[in-house]
């Protein structure tokens, strides 16, 4: 028989055993081993028994493989699932068949991902190896603060969520300042307090150096791609980048308001949606991107 060899992969040990043998041996590339010392030098090779999976599971990890990450995300995905699934999908992030994954720990909110589904992305290089188990943990400990109403997030989160004063004024009032300091001529003051803006606090940025946006559009590839973000460069040579969620929050809260209106300024606009002028006009930007809407002139715009 040709020999076994052990090789070391992260933080595992794999046996690699010649397929002829194995075929000999009749062992299965479907199935499950276990590796048992019976006693110094001897060890004894079983098969598995397969484990039934539980219905409520296999209904979990169907979401997970059908849903988009956009809505795997943190306190989206939790609507998909009955009174059934929700407790037993709490158990298997404790148990780790079910990961909160966080990229970065400048994003506020987790998207869900099978163990699976993040070994399969350590393997083909996409996610550096023990960054999943590192970002489950985080997140994870994140959400036992929450669940115990320690964490600061939880408030703001609370109030951006369900409209109350606390969470909504804090963040709509750092929106309506970087609204303001948009339309506040322009220079170098302007481009100052542009930059004080980020992903982390207001969900958006705001670049008008190309250079920089290159740079912060190479850092958040991975977002970019899995749709967590979108970017885009207007004629008024600012590039805007937003969190899609936070887009696809007011995107038809603005859409709607403009189509009860023959044509509206962006002003008018965010009096009437109460959202801020920075935040009406990128979400304008995508609107007419996606050919939802048409500038007619200057700062009038109007939906198709």
């Amino acid at each position: 028989m040709g020999a076994i060899t052990v090789s070391k992969k992260g933080n595992e040990l794999s046996l690699q055993i010649p397929e002829r043998e194995a075929k000999e041996l009749g062992l299965s590339q479907n199935a499950g081993y276990e590796l048992v010392k019976a006693r110094p030098g001897i060890w004894v090779l079983t098969e598995k028994q397969a484990e039934k999976e539980n219905p409520t599971d296999r209904k979990v990890f169907r979401l997970l493989r059908e849903k988009s990450l956009k809505e795997r995300v943190e306190g989206k995905f939790e609507s998909f699932l009955g009174k059934e699934e929700l407790p037993r999908f709490r158990e298997m992030l404790k148990e780790g068949s079910v990961v909160a994954f966080k990229l970065s720990s400048k994003y506020k909110k987790a998207v869900y991902k099978s163990r699976e589904e993040i070994e399969k992305e350590e393997t083909e290089g996409k996610i550096k190896p023990g960054q999943g188990k590192q970002a489950g943990e985080t997140a994870g400990k994140e959400q036992e603060k929450e669940a115990q109403g320690t964490a600061q997030g939880k408030g703001q989160r609370q109030a951006e969520e369900q409209g109350t004063s606390a969470g909504k004024g804090q963040r709509q009032g750092s929106e309506n300042a970087a609204g303001q300091s948009m339309e506040k001529g322009q220079g170098k003051d302007s481009e100052k307090a542009i930059d004080e803006y980020s992903l982390e606090k207001e969900g958006f940025v705001v670049c008008r150096n190309e250079q920089r946006a290159k740079s912060l559009s190479q850092e958040l590839k991975k977002e970019i791609e899995d749709g967590q973000i979108k970017g885009i460069k207007s004629f008024d040579g600012f590039f805007y980048i937003i969190e899609t969620e936070l887009y696809e929050k007011y995107a038809g809260k603005v859409l709607e308001t403009m189509r009860n209106s023959k044509t509206i300024s962006s002003k008018e606009l965010a009096e009437k949606t109460g959202l801020s002028p920075l935040l009406v006009r990128i979400i304008c930007e995508f609107l007419k991107e996606d050919g939802e809407i048409i500038e007619k002139r200057k700062d009038l715009l109007q939906a198709v």
